[in-house]
């Protein structure tokens, strides 16, 4: 078994990042991509679901992120703002390749040391390195795919399945069943359903579908000639859900084309 012993150059390259929170008093989630230079310096953006100004509604937030970041041997590492030595996050490796410099961590795990202010939900996240070279575009969506998907923060519980087709142009289409509210608080059915519409994968691997009504971000791929084709994204429901307040986030992975 590999020994491996980290530095900063460990964390190189920019990774694609989903949060949640925990606890709290309302539902808080964010996707970004945040990058690292090899040498210390950390910068990039989260785009944050928030509580709104008034019930039921949430907001999005893009906040910019910079400052320092220090990796111990060990893998374990830490964000700093740039004017202070304030551990603001910790980090650790999850996931490595091996390269003749030393090991390049492709999975990194992170807890934020602050409660989210407007939810009061402890922050966590995971980010996955990004191919350098990958080109992301509408085509970075092909095939079938699975989705699951959990509703947090609303009156009752609430989870569902999809699965989604996509052409690789711009087209998408999906079947689901999800786990609601029955007539009465005790019970609970199964309500299946359907949607089709556009989706926009942008050149850094952002998306929207249905509308604008879903957040993405590529974060896992698989390339031909530099072509990202997206084996797994994340994604959060701009709205909550009518019926009870849940806001939806969730995991979409590529079973076959």
């Amino acid at each position: 078994m590999t020994d491996y012993v980290f530095t900063a150059a460990s964390l190189t390259g920019t990774y694609a990042v989903a949060m949640e929170g925990e606890g709290g008093y309302a539902p808080y989630a964010a996707l970004g991509l945040i990058s690292f230079d090899g040498t210390g310096t950390v910068s990039g953006y989260f785009t944050e679901s928030r509580v709104g100004p008034t019930f039921g509604e949430r907001e999005l937030v893009r906040q910019p992120y910079r400052g320092r970041y220090r990796v111990n041997a060990n893998g374990l590492g830490t964000l700093h703002p740039e004017d202070s030595d304030e551990v603001d996050c910790y980090l650790a490796v999850r996931e490595v390749t091996d390269h003749p410099s030393g090991p390049g961590v492709r999975e990194i795990a992170l807890i934020f040391r602050t409660l989210d202010p407007a939810s009061g939900s402890l922050r966590t996240g995971v980010g996955w390195l990004r191919p350098a070279e990958a080109r992301y575009g509408n085509a970075s969506l092909d095939g079938r795919y699975t989705g699951f998907a959990v509703g947090r923060g609303g009156q009752t519980p609430m989870a569902g399945f999809g699965v989604l087709r996509y052409d690789g142009s711009g087209e998408f289409s999906e079947e689901n069943v999800s786990n609601g509210q029955g007539e009465t608080v005790a019970l609970r059915q199964f309500v299946p359903g359907t949607d089709a519409g556009r989706y926009t994968i942008a050149d850094n691997g952002t998306g929207t579908l249905a509308g604008g009504g879903v957040l993405l971000l590529i974060t896992r791929v698989s390339l031909s000639a530099g072509q990202a084709r997206a084996e797994e994204y994340r994604f959060m429901v701009r709205a909550p859900v009518p019926i009870n307040g849940a806001h939806f986030t969730g995991v979409v992975r590529r079973i076959s084309d």
